[in-house]
């Protein structure tokens, strides 16, 4: 750990035409310098003591980095008595404050609010830009025309729309890291119930706009019901949004339960995570436009789910996928043969490059996937592995052979 006789070891003079990679401060009229490899350093015991103090999910890694540096530098100038672990606790603790992280989701239109686990999706009405105008022209240090400008320009982009709001207790950047994930997460369990899983040729071009820098960016930080911060870039071509009207919204918030518990529970369960990863790798599906990357997105969590291990025999994966679909043995038969003939498809794809070009027959295989996968989320609460679940699976001919 460091102490006060390590201060001098991070910091050297720099004299007039020297030069030093590092971080550069002034003490009176003499610059000083953290060099690199002190940097490093204090990085070092910045890790350590945020997996000490376990804020990893509270605080974030800037927050504890420019806390060290500055005290560092006031160490130095001899301006604190006070010791780096206090110092970062302090910081730290007045950091955490309580926030609700407003994302706007584009393309996806609520007329009434939708819980999804601990999100809620609101529609984005008037009142909310009218809001939005007074508190912005408290917190930025602009002219009225600036604020009201930004206002109507996002009020014309996103009014009609909706946003993700959830609460968190954290620092300003890992409450906006919260917003964006749980949106992220709150679009794919919306995503499963879209459309766009069961016909190849729609792609709701619905999406999360500040998940990463750059094009695309938008979040609104409250605390105390006010804007604290905002952030806005320019936003993709517009195209045609999945309205849900308000006859569907409750309907669709008690259908999404289940699949919300599994992307936002913590669980333990090897058999949900398995579940859970599958489900990540399927909803990656309805967001490409491309055929051939439906039908491999669409494959993956079948075979991830019915094959026990590399080793074994892909023959064995479509009477397990028939068995919990069909209802009698010609349903079987059917799915069998389908499956295998699908699958032939994606290998000629994947080890041949031949191009996917029969939509009827992805469709008809989307449509099942989906049925199974809604299949598998009603068993990931009931197994605790999945050689548990494929146990279950009696592989001949059903009737109710179904895993229960």
């Amino acid at each position: 750990m460091l102490d006060d006789r390590g201060i001098d070891s991070l910091t050297i003079p720099i004299h007039e035409g020297e030069e030093f990679f590092g971080l550069e401060f002034f003490h009176g009229k003499k610059r000083f310098i953290i060099p690199a490899e002190s940097v490093d350093r204090l990085q070092e015991i910045v890790d350590e003591l945020r997996s000490i103090f376990d804020l990893k999910s509270r605080v974030s890694w800037g927050t504890f980095w420019n806390c060290a540096t500055e005290w560092v530098k006031d160490k130095h100038r001899g301006r604190t008595t006070e010791g780096l672990v206090e110092r970062l606790l302090e910081v730290s603790v007045k950091s955490i404050k309580e926030y609700e992280s407003c994302i706007p989701i584009l393309h996806l239109s609520v007329e009434v609010p939708i819980r999804v686990g601990p999100v809620l999706i609101v529609p984005l009405d008037p009142e909310f830009f009218d809001r939005m105008d007074l508190q912005l022209s408290q917190i930025i240090y602009a002219e009225t025309s600036d604020v009201e400008r930004f206002v109507e320009k996002n009020r014309a982009r996103f009014q009609g729309y909706s946003a993700a709001k959830i609460k968190s207790r954290a620092d300003k950047e890992i409450a906006n890291q919260i917003g964006s994930l749980a949106a992220q997460w709150t679009v794919d369990c919306l995503l499963f119930f879209s459309p766009a899983m069961l016909d190849p040729t729609k792609t709701p071009k619905v999406e999360v706009f500040n998940l990463n820098p750059g094009p695309g960016m938008c979040s609104f930080l409250f605390k105390d019901g006010k804007v604290v911060s905002s952030g806005e870039t320019m936003v993709g071509p517009d195209r045609y949004a999945w309205e849900i009207p308000r006859n569907k919204c409750k309907r669709l918030e008690d259908e999404v339960k289940a699949i919300a518990s599994l992307f936002f529970e913590v669980s333990e369960v090897p058999f949900r995570q398995e579940v859970l990863q599958a489900f990540r790798w399927y909803l990656k599906m309805p967001k490409t436009d491309l055929l051939y990357q439906k039908l491999v997105y669409a494959m993956m969590p079948v075979e991830a789910l019915l094959h026990k291990d590399r080793s074994e025999k892909v023959a064995k994966m479509w009477p397990r996928f028939a068995v919990i679909l069909a209802n009698d043995q010609t349903e079987y038969d059917r799915i069998v043969k389908f499956g295998r003939g699908i699958y032939d498809v994606r290998s000629r794809l994947l080890h041949h490059g031949q191009d996917v070009e029969d939509v009827e027959k992805v469709e008809k295989f989307l449509k099942l996937v989906h049925r199974f996968m809604t299949k598998v989320l009603e068993a990931s609460s009931r197994f605790e592995t999945k050689d548990e679940f494929l146990k279950s699976i009696k592989e001949v001919a059903p009737n109710h052979h179904q895993p229960r």
